[in-house]
């Protein structure tokens, strides 16, 4: 008979076990192998070694000034007991934690925004997106259809804004 202990609470009783450690760190593993008269056991030290986790900033973006912008941080980490801990750097200046962000520029340009997640055990991961800010373009009342006697003369009012004031 074959028992495993494999030092994280888990075992199994097959000859060949196949196992998978939820944590890094370091474990004990032991092996009882019996028959009807005698037991042999055996032990072999584990390090399970700590994985970055994988991040996903998402797509990158347009945007106007002072238009806010959502961002929507992913991260997957193979460390099941591992908590994660997001942080966006927008490029700007400005950094705010947590998995979800709204934010806004006030400048026209271009910004490398950076998504970084720590698992709180060494691994960090990391992942960008660009956000390009333009202009917002004038805003226009509509001119609106009109109907004259031909040689009539027409008057075209105009209603245009521009947000930016430029």
């Amino acid at each position: 008979s074959y028992i495993w202990d494999f030092g994280d609470g888990a075992g199994s009783t097959e000859a060949n076990p196949i196992h998978a450690y939820a944590q890094d760190g370091n474990y004990t593993v032991t092996l009882n192998v019996g028959d009807s008269q005698f037991t042999s056991t055996d032990t072999a030290a584990v390090t399970i070694q700590n994985v970055a986790p994988a991040v996903d900033a998402g797509s990158n973006q347009i945007g106007y000034r002072n238009q806010v912008l959502s961002f929507t941080g992913l991260a997957t980490d193979p460390g099941t007991e591992d908590i994660l801990t997001y942080s966006w750097d927008f490029g700007d200046g400005t950094i705010i934690g947590g998995q979800n962000a709204t934010h806004s520029y006030s400048s026209v340009g271009s910004y490398l925004v950076t998504l970084t997640v720590d698992d709180g055990e060494g691994g960090v991961g990391v992942d960008g997106l660009e956000v390009k800010i333009i202009n917002q373009p004038p805003s226009l009342a509509p001119v609106g259809n009109q109907t004259v006697d031909e040689g009539g003369i027409l008057n075209f009012p105009v209603t245009a804004s521009d947000a930016e004031g430029d």
